[in-house]
């Protein structure tokens, strides 16, 4: 199996007992590796107008929330945040869950908020023009789409984006050691 396959899904037949016997035993075993990658997030997310799971910034295909490392306890997308609690959520491509990515929801996320907390991008939802205002000069802004493919990377405060099709993207703003990260609509 490839290096980091985290998942394994067995299928077997059991073949119809006969009349010798009901013999238990597995023929024709087909494993296939699940390949569906981890959603792309930051580990630790902190931003006050979030209120539910959803509002966490987390790119990636058929979402899925649990509130347990173990992913046992499957909770909606609407489920209110607690700061200081972590969440865990997965991509299912073809039938296939990946392995999970960890969001802490926490204040203290380690970056310097109040640098974040500056920066702005606009106008949202957007067709032609994006603008990240706040700062004078960014280290880098990457935009990915809702299965977390980066489909552009700048060092520009204002770029074109009407070459993407209308939808979900999420920003990423690099400053420093600074990431801010925010959902936009491209119109």
């Amino acid at each position: 199996m490839p290096v980091g396959t985290n998942k394994v899904l067995f299928k077997a037949v059991k073949p119809v007992p006969t009349a010798t016997g009901n013999m238990a035993y597995l023929d024709n075993v087909n494993i296939e590796t699940c390949t569906t990658p981890v959603p792309q997030g930051a580990s630790t997310q902190y931003d006050v107008s979030y209120t539910t799971v959803a509002d966490l910034v987390v790119t990636g295909t058929n979402l899925t929330w649990y509130s347990d490392a173990g992913l046992t306890i499957e909770i909606p997308s609407t489920t209110p945040l607690v700061i200081g609690n972590t969440y865990y959520v997965t991509s299912t491509d073809n039938g296939c869950e990946g392995a999970a990515l960890a969001v802490l929801f926490d204040p203290k996320a380690g970056v310097n908020e109040l640098m974040l907390s500056q920066i702005s991008i606009y106008p949202n939802p957007v067709s032609t023009t994006l603008t990240v205002g706040g700062v004078d000069k960014v280290d880098a802004v990457r935009v990915f789409d809702a299965a977390g493919k980066m489909v552009l990377n700048t060092k520009q405060t204002q770029f074109s984006i009407a070459h993407l099709k209308a939808g979900v993207y999420v920003v990423e703003i690099k400053v420093d050691t600074a990431i801010k990260r925010e959902k936009i609509i491209v119109k």
